[in-house]
């Protein structure tokens, strides 16, 4: 019994022995040059064999006591002879004990330097590092795999990263200082600098060069959650060309081919799967300081089926601006599925200072400080927006509006179209001064439209290529107005037509004696700032440079009537002198006049007073007859209303005195 416990004693020493020369023999040889060297021309020809393409490894360090593989200067031809990768280090040290539970820890991983050429392209052919996907998708058939590995990694590590690739023949490039991960079962953490990407936008116009960089970015997932914080996001693009502004100062910043923008924001995973993600973006920034794009928080919740987005609870908050969106959906596009961009919102909430958009899309806003109240809602295509339930009154209520509007060709300027269609706007007392006294213009006539007390309009207005087209009905204190005007940005003008059947010209104008008239007017009036500070300097004066062609129907003065008025009024801005006449059935009455101060129309001079008798044409026979007529049909019309509203009261009861 002893001697069978030696004898085992012995052959387990002799194996422990033997083992342990046998590992430390293949240590030595591993480690030694001429092995290494050997092993590495044999793996580097059964790689290029698989690959069927030029593999070059500089050199490799092996060592089975450290768990460390390193390999250095490495090169990858794609089968077009184009250098495809190459990698100055790449090392990796794993724990050996692991892989005996089935499980690979990666105690750390490197790669520096790093440079790939990855070629897409357009026409339908193979991407140049195809022929690598499809090699280890060989191999991965060939494996079967009886048991599942656990992969963890300590710590892996990328520097100075380059890789140039394409897409649809569309040229990117993408820089990466320095990227360092870790993984462990379901937990994976990133921390990024240096990521930047530039590529070439072929638009209509031309070229347009864009940059992105982060400054860094950090990343967690634990499971189907995590978090990413995204800082120093830069945005920068470049189309060669003058900014759309350029001589231009009453036109914004906003410039899709100049921007200049810099960004942080954090995001949220609460779940994520295979096709579906939901998170929220607990914070987000977003400044140009040359256009005066400025977001100071964007937050909001959403989930997406990588087909349409649905956001909840969506804030957005400038220097002076917040607007609350409830809910919205966003349909992403697909060629492939044949789907196409759009959106919609629900009702949105918010208060405003206009301000905000002056620099970036409207500079005449510059000193717009009224606050505003507002709601609507939004929908819209990649060419088209909509909005409905529009609101907006001031706190005071002093200012209300109701409207809806649409937009249409957003792709093409020439063809843009913008209608708002305002089916109720009222002005209050002193708030029309205030919104005037917002924009820096040379204010004209304001004295009148004070005398105009509460104003409402009913109407629209279109913004087309260089046009601008006005219609509606304006109601005042002082009657009611029918305007349809328009601004051609192509000749400077304004022009267009209005018409009264009420005016209170008398107090709106300050004229005694005058009451009320029905009247029509053309009249066009000069814009161009050049031509009318040539004017200004020759003449100065601070009227409107224009002139007005009227027909006045009907008038009174001191109580007497006047009818069948015609006036031309020309306006050098100095001075404005026209001619009026009085077409009578029997006589023609005229004169003329001049004016230089519209706030002083009591000041009007007259002059060159004239009258010429006539018969009394056909005419003027059948237009007094059908005034006649007229005049009839009225007071019939008044009579029956009368009845009609007497039937419609209780009767009174008759009381009848009788003597007894």
């Amino acid at each position: 019994m002893n001697k069978w416990i030696g004898r085992t004693l012995k052959a387990i020493g002799g194996l422990t022995v033997g083992t342990a020369a046998l590992l430390g023999g293949a240590t030595l040889l591993l480690n030694t040059e001429t092995v290494q060297r050997k092993l590495l021309e044999r793996a580097t020809e059964m790689l290029a064999e698989k690959l069927e393409t030029k593999v070059t490894i500089d050199s490799a360090s092996v060592s089975v006591v450290k768990g460390s593989v390193g390999l250095y200067g490495v090169e990858i031809e794609d089968r077009q002879h184009r250098r495809m990768l190459g990698i100055n280090r790449l090392e990796a040290s794993v724990e050996t004990a692991a892989l005996l539970r089935d499980s690979v820890v990666v105690k750390s991983a490197a790669i520096e330097g790093l440079d790939a050429l990855l070629l897409n392209p357009q026409d339908g052919g193979e991407a140049n590092y195809q022929f690598v996907i499809d090699a280890l998708k060989s191999d991965k058939k060939k494996k079967k795999k009886d048991h599942s590995l656990n992969l963890n990694i300590d710590k892996a590590t990328l520097d100075n990263i380059h890789v140039k690739y394409t897409v649809k023949d569309k040229p990117y490039e993408l820089t990466l200082t320095h990227l360092e991960g870790r993984m462990s079962g379901g937990d994976i953490e990133l921390n990024a600098d240096g990521i930047a990407t530039q590529w070439t936008a072929t638009l209509k116009k031309g070229p347009v060069n864009n940059n992105t960089s982060i400054a860094h970015l950090k990343g967690r997932m634990s499971g189907n959650t995590g978090q990413i914080d995204i800082d120093g996001l830069h945005l920068k693009t470049n189309n060669g060309l003058p900014r759309k502004n350029s001589g231009r100062p009453k036109k914004g910043y906003f410039d899709t081919g100049h921007l200049d923008i810099t960004a942080s924001l954090r995001l949220d995973i609460d779940s994520f799967a295979k096709d579906t993600i939901a998170g929220r973006l607990t914070h987000c920034t977003a400044i140009d300081t040359i256009t005066g794009f400025d977001i100071r928080d964007l937050h909001t919740a959403f989930t997406t089926d990588m087909k349409r987005i649905h956001f909840t609870d969506m804030v957005l908050q400038q220097r002076d601006t917040r607007l609350s969106i409830p809910q919205a959906e966003m349909t992403l596009p697909s060629k492939k599925e044949g789907r196409r961009l759009s959106y919609s919102t629900g009702t949105i909430h918010g208060t405003t200072l206009l301000r905000d958009i002056a620099r970036p899309f409207a500079p005449v806003l510059k000193n717009f400080t009224l606050p505003l109240n507002l709601s609507a809602r939004m929908s819209g295509t990649d060419s088209t927006m909509a909005f409905r339930d529009i609101r907006v009154t001031t706190e005071d209520k002093k200012l209300s509006i109701a409207a809806t509007g649409d937009i249409t060709n957003l792709k093409d300027k020439t063809k843009l179209s913008v209608r708002f269609n305002v089916s109720k706007m009222t002005a209050k007392g002193d708030v029309k001064r205030h919104i005037i006294d917002q924009f820096t213009v040379k204010k004209l006539m304001m004295k009148q439209l004070d005398k105009l007390g509460t104003v409402t309009y009913q109407g629209r207005f279109d913004v087309l290529w260089k046009n601008v087209v006005f219609k509606g009905v304006v109601g005042s204190e002082c009657g009611i107005l029918n305007v349809n005007f328009g601004i051609d940005g192509s000749t400077k003008y304004v022009t267009g037509q209005a018409s009264t059947r009420n005016l209170d010209l008398g107090r709106v104008m300050d004229m005694k004696g005058f009451g009320k008239v029905e009247a029509t007017a053309k009249f066009k009036v000069d814009i161009s700032k050049p031509r009318t500070a040539l004017m200004r300097r020759e003449k100065g004066g601070k009227l409107p440079i224009g002139s007005v062609d009227a027909r006045v129907d009907d008038c009174s003065y001191k109580g007497i009537h006047v009818r069948n008025v015609t006036a031309t009024i020309v306006s050098d801005g100095a001075v404005a002198s026209g001619d009026i006449k009085q077409h009578g059935n029997y006589r023609d009455l005229s004169c003329s006049f001049s004016f230089t101060n519209t706030e002083e129309m009591n000041k009007i001079k007259i002059s060159n007073p004239g009258i010429k008798f006539h018969k009394m044409s056909e005419e003027d026979k059948k237009a007094k007859q059908e005034r006649k007529q007229l005049k009839k049909e009225e007071k019939a019309k008044a009579k029956a209303l009368k009845k009609a509203e007497e039937e419609k009261s209780p009767k009174k009861k008759k009381k009848f005195l009788g003597i007894f």
